[in-house]
């Protein structure tokens, strides 16, 4: 879909367009187009860097589509090939070699005529390769009762609480009968290795350079350390969400920011869940003391090199609370790695499963949608007991977490305002235990004595006139996003559409700030534009967020008009309006002439699976009723604006 929008909008390929995911193997399709493209694109830039022969191989990769692949044979044709014998000869990584040798061996051959260790892996592990596939060639029977870490489990799931039900679903074993399609196991690479004597000085730990300061994707400035001058829950106590703002001192700060951006905020994992980790990994006793990493010497892996955000003389408990996101789903290439640790017949045959072409469905139900983290995975199939190696070469970085700025510099200098909802997971669903958001349980954590604490601890208003706030107070590691379009324009004559139910509207509250000192500042003559907020949440009694500013913009004039829906409260009327979507079609007739006559600029921030699409598809509806436009022509409008940079979203899953 992607590929071919692109090739709407005027792009043509400068490399062969390749699809694959976890269950065919990213080494056999992912790693040799990465090679081939990352050559075209150094050849099309005209780099100074040498392309030599062993890294720049023109491997041959036939197109074959996924949904194909479940139906592949063992006198299947290749899924991989070279295109002449010498490529073999160039490539330097012996792992490669085997790759391809296996695609040769395997043109409707037996096993015999794979090279030994090949032989030995595939007999080992009752697989069978396929061109480029691994196929599991020795089912385990369908049975009645099995046991799983000597606890009957019955296919029936009726006597089961929920949570075992739960479990029972993730563990049980549903593709009996069928061979599988596996990922090819990953080479090992990573070494750790503990150091003799003591452990960390924990004041010592305290000092070390969070992720070795190897720089952040997506940084527009460096990493600051602030304090918190104030944290303030913003919803009711009875409200479904807990929504809190957290107040910063940016003054020491050598980057500013405008209303619209986005700060990143640095945080650990939490403390009880990699304690839990550590326990079942049988490392607790040698979680602190210093280590370093370094690579495997006889390793077949390409490229291989230490993960750059490993902290080196660091210790294991340190690297999995602030280098290595623990949280994450596993992929399936993870799992892959984790069944080679496996030890009963059972829980490898589940892990092969989840990991297989075929068990895509399952992976999606199972771990990805109720977003399993590694300790849910280990904690299901109790004899899965890989190494501290594996899992750090698997891990991937624990990424800081983005949230949009409330304030602008003009109302507040010097501070920087952001609001988040806590989120929160309960167990079920395979989810071993209750837990919050990484980052909001941990900010909520700290941040708990203040938002006790009713007024507010030498809030914003102290901070104007107080040069020693910043001493004894909370500090958080931030740093400023890169963002190129999702500020106002510098012309107040432009009408604003902005959209942003719940915690969507944090960043709208910075644009009035900042366009209320702006017409404040204007002359007499200036032109000023209309600004439209269409706002909703839960129940306006409960979580109606930021309702006296908002107020106050209305009775000032710089907010037009203030459209809100109440999703959750009963309504008065059947038109009653529950979603922003409701609000856009009552006014659907002005709206259209805002965007349409007027040129308004539009911006949207929440949610990127539900309300975003929605209120595009509404737009998009309007201009077809109120514009006599056809589907296509609305939205080749709806594009255009897209490309005008008038119509800009925020938002996250």
């Amino acid at each position: 879909m992607l590929s071919r929008r692109l090739e709407e909008l005027g792009a043509s390929n400068f490399s062969e367009s390749m699809w694959a995911d976890d269950g065919v193997g990213l080494e056999v399709v992912v790693e040799p187009w990465k090679e081939k493209t990352l050559c075209q694109l150094k050849r099309h830039f005209g780099t100074n860097q040498e392309i030599k022969n062993d890294t720049c191989v023109d491997i041959q990769i036939t197109n074959v589509p996924v949904s194909e692949i479940d139906n592949a044979t063992q006198d299947s044709p290749n899924l991989c090939s070279v295109s002449s014998p010498e490529t073999v000869i160039k490539l330097d990584n012996e792992f490669e070699k085997m790759q391809i040798q296996q695609n040769q061996y395997f043109d409707g051959k037996d096993s015999k005529s794979l090279p030994l260790q090949l032989q030995s892996d595939a007999h080992q592990n009752g697989i069978k390769l396929v061109g480029s596939l691994i196929k599991s060639e020795n089912p385990q029977p369908a049975i009645e009762k099995s046991t799983i870490s000597d606890r009957a489990v019955n296919d029936s799931s009726s006597d089961l609480g929920p949570c075992q039900q739960d479990l029972h679903s993730l563990t049980h074993s549903s593709m009996n009968e069928l061979p599988l399609t596996l990922p090819l196991s990953p080479p090992r690479f990573l070494r750790v290795n503990f150091l003799p004597g003591e452990n960390s000085d924990p004041e010592i730990s305290k000092m070390a350079i969070i992720q070795n300061g190897f720089p952040y994707p997506g940084a527009k400035s460096p990493v600051s350390q602030v304090p918190i001058i104030s944290a303030k829950r913003l919803t009711h106590h009875n409200a479904v969400k807990t929504t809190l703002q957290i107040d910063l001192d940016i003054r020491n700060c050598d980057w500013s920011y405008e209303p619209g951006d986005t700060i990143a905020v640095i945080c650990p994992n939490d403390v009880t869940e990699v304690s839990c980790l550590l326990d079942r990994l049988g490392l607790k006793d040698i979680s602190n003391k210093l280590c370093y990493f370094d690579l495997l010497p006889n390793t077949q892996k390409k490229n291989a090199r230490v993960p750059e955000f490993l902290q080196q003389s660091s210790t294991i408990s340190e690297v999995l609370s602030t280098c290595c996101e623990i949280r994450e789903p596993p992929r399936k290439v993870f799992l892959r790695a984790l069944v080679d640790f496996t030890e009963n017949p059972l829980e490898k045959r589940r892990l092969q499963e989840l990991c297989s072409k075929q068990g895509s469905d399952d992976f999606a139900k199972f771990i990805r949608e109720p977003n399993l983290s590694l300790l849910d995975i280990l904690t299901a199939f109790p004899s899965c007991k890989p190494p501290i190696d594996v899992l750090l070469e698997n891990l991937p970085r624990l990424q800081p977490r983005a949230y949009s700025a409330a304030s602008s510099p003009l109302a507040m200098p010097g501070c920087l305002r952001f609001v988040f909802n806590i989120l929160h997971f309960k167990s079920g669903e395979g989810r071993s235990s209750d837990r919050d958001g990484v980052c909001t349980g941990w900010l909520n954590t700290i941040t708990r004595n203040l938002q006790r604490q009713q007024l507010e601890p030498k809030g914003y208003d102290e901070l104007k006139s107080d040069s020693t706030i910043t001493n004894d107070l909370l500090q958080l590691q931030i740093f400023l996003r890169t963002n190129r379009f999702f500020h106002l324009p510098t012309d107040l004559s432009i009408p604003l559409v902005l959209i942003g139910p719940g915690t969507g509207v944090s960043p709208f509250i910075g644009f009035l700030q900042h366009r209320s000192k702006m017409i404040s500042n204007a002359t007499s003559s200036t032109s000023i534009g209309a600004t439209w907020l269409f706002y909703g949440c839960r129940n306006k009694d409960l979580d109606f967020l930021f309702k006296e500013e908002l107020d106050t913009f209305v009775s000032d004039g710089v907010l037009t008009k203030l459209l809100v829906s109440h999703s959750r409260d009963s309504p008065l009327s059947d038109n009653c309006p529950r979603y922003v979507q409701d609000n856009m079609m009552r006014f659907g007739e002005e709206l259209v002439a805002l965007i349409y006559e007027r040129n308004a600029q539009v911006y949207v921030c929440g949610d990127a699976k539900g309300m975003s699409p929605d209120v595009y598809k509404t737009f998009r509806g309007l201009l077809v009723s109120y514009r006599g436009m056809d589907e296509i022509s609305a939205e080749s409008f709806m594009t255009e604006m897209r490309v005008q940079k008038r119509y800009l979203e925020d938002v996250w899953v």
